[in-house]
C-alpha cells in the first residue's frame, strides 16, 4: 500500500514538472520565437506536454483512490486487533 502511495506521488510529481514544461513552452511562443513554423512546433510540444500531464494526474488520482478503501480496511482490522480481547479458558 506504501508503495501505490509513493507511486501515486511520482505521478503527481511528474505531472507537475510536465506542467511546468508545458508553461515554459507557451511562454516560449509567445514571447521568444518570430518565425511561424518555430511557434507552431512549440505550441505542439506544450499541449502534447500537457495531455501527457492530464494523464498523468489522472492515474495518480486513480491510484490514489484505489488505495484509499483498502488503508481504511487495514485501519479497521488494526483497531478490532487491538480492542477485542482474548478469552482465556
Amino acid at each position: 500500500m506504501g508503495l501505490l502511495l509513493a507511486l501515486a506521488l511520482l505521478f503527481a510529481g511528474l505531472s507537475a514538472a510536465g506542467f511546468a514544461y508545458g508553461a515554459g513552452g507557451f511562454d516560449a511562443v509567445l514571447h521568444t520565437y518570430t518565425v511561424l513554423a518555430d511557434k507552431l512546433a512549440a505550441a505542439g510540444l506544450s499541449m502534447c506536454a500537457f495531455a501527457l500531464d492530464l494523464l498523468m494526474l489522472w492515474l495518480a488520482m486513480r491510484i490514489v483512490l484505489g488505495t484509499i478503501p483498502s488503508l481504511i480496511r487495514a485501519v479497521i482490522a488494526r483497531g478490532r486487533e487491538w480492542c477485542t480481547e482474548e478469552v482465556k479458558e
